[in-house]
């Protein structure tokens, strides 16, 4: 309660500190703008202009100078001399930086006048403003990413993978960083810490690569699936679920961010991609193997002639490899396979899976090879098209 009560004071009289800053910003610019309205009687030039004679500044500008400097020089002594204030100001930095955006947009709206100089000098004073908490920033930025990489390096620091529970609880500690971009904050913190939280996921990404299996092993899909072939797809698959995640943020933040974050989205797809591209690269080349037996069976037949009308010879092996593969390897890449509660960012997840782009990116293949080797079936007699007919509505419905 003791240790509360005094942050609630200190917060207090600093929004009372800043409270009196107004008010004092408010009465120089009045008095700037008396002294441009108001000239020398035996000269007739303005008061204003003889103030600013030889260079020197127009009050408020001064004011505004002489606040940065100040500000700048009182908190950096803070920082150094005073670890207890130094510690709240660090971790509640976004607060104060608040306050200050609080302060200039007051200022800059209350003498928005027309033909008047405003109180703040330049379009930057705000940032001027902010820049003198820039050691505080800092500080705080630095355990912010800290927080974001200790988490990182707590769930993937391992050669085991972690589990979907670990994911998540990985997944509420970094967005927990990101909270207060749902308030008030200050613009360029919230940039800030979109950039803190980009390249928490490019570490994420770079732990992740280290993790993926590589080898021959890969690529051999003839049988079972194999410890390394399913490490590949989980590690996909928990991936997934981190783009997922950080995918349903991106509508709430503006164009710069989200490309920010989007390159480190991108960086993290790339990866995970990469897992289980050899995957799924042979079982394309050991479907389609399967498929060129298309030419061996005879399609030349008029009525008797040929094959009976029925299931092609190739077909029946196709469609067996086929549920070999889907039993095996793509229905392990299925999204939700691994169970657990459903959150939010399920319905991202739904929506967004890249897993299932894989799977339909060897679906499409599969199908072109098909339309593409059918196409060069010669001669073809009309038993041979409705065999073909009944063989492409097969292999249809057996990949949907």
């Amino acid at each position: 309660p003791g240790a509360g009560k005094w942050r609630e004071a200190l917060w207090e009289r600093l929004e009372g500190a800043l409270d009196g800053v107004y008010t004092v910003a408010m009465t120089i610019w009045m008095l700037q703008r008396v002294l441009s309205k108001k000239r020398d009687p035996l000269t007739h030039v303005l008061f204003l202009d003889e103030v600013t004679r030889d260079g020197a500044l127009a009050p408020s500008a001064q004011f505004w100078l002489n606040l940065c400097q100040t500000l700048s020089v009182r908190l950096n002594t803070v920082f150094h001399r005073s670890p207890q204030v130094k510690e709240e100001l660090v971790s509640s930095y976004p607060r104060l930086a608040g306050l200050l955006d609080s302060l200039t947009q007051k200022v800059a709206k209350d003498t928005s006048v027309k033909g008047v100089l405003p109180a703040l000098p330049a379009p930057d004073s705000g940032l001027r403003l902010q820049r003198t908490a820039e050691v505080l920033q800092n500080a705080f930025l630095a355990q912010s990413f800290n927080r974001l990489s200790e988490t990182v390096s707590y769930t993937f620091g391992s050669r085991n993978l972690p589990n979907r529970q670990e994911i998540r609880r990985m997944l509420a500690r970094m967005l927990q960083e990101l909270q207060i971009l749902g308030y008030q904050t200050a613009p360029h913190i919230a940039r800030l810490m979109v950039a803190n939280a980009a390249k928490a996921l490019r570490l994420l990404a770079d732990r992740a690569e280290i993790l993926a299996s590589t080898g021959s092993e890969l690529r051999q899909v003839s049988g079972a699936c194999s410890q390394v072939q399913a490490r590949n797809i989980v590690l996909c698959c928990r991936l997934q679920e981190v783009h997922a995640c950080f995918g349903a943020v991106m509508p709430q933040l503006g164009p710069e961010d989200q490309a920010r974050l989007g390159e480190a989205l991108d960086k993290l797809r790339q990866v995970a991609f990469e897992a289980v591209t050899p995957i799924t690269q042979a079982l394309a080349e050991l479907l389609e193997v399967s498929l060129l037996r298309i030419h061996e069976d005879k399609w030349g037949g008029e009525g008797g002639e040929g094959e009976p009308l029925g299931q092609s010879v190739f077909m029946s092996a196709f469609l067996m490899k086929l549920n070999h593969c889907s039993k095996e390897y793509t229905s392990k890449m299925l999204v939700g396979a691994q169970g657990g509660e459903s959150t939010p960012a399920d319905d991202f997840l739904s929506k967004a899976a890249f897993t299932q782009e894989a799977v339909a990116g060897l679906a499409s293949r599969i199908v072109d090879f098909f339309v593409r080797h059918a196409s060069l079936l010669r001669p073809l007699g009309q038993t041979g098209k409705l065999r073909l007919v009944r063989d492409a509505a097969e292999l249809e419905a057996a990949i949907s």
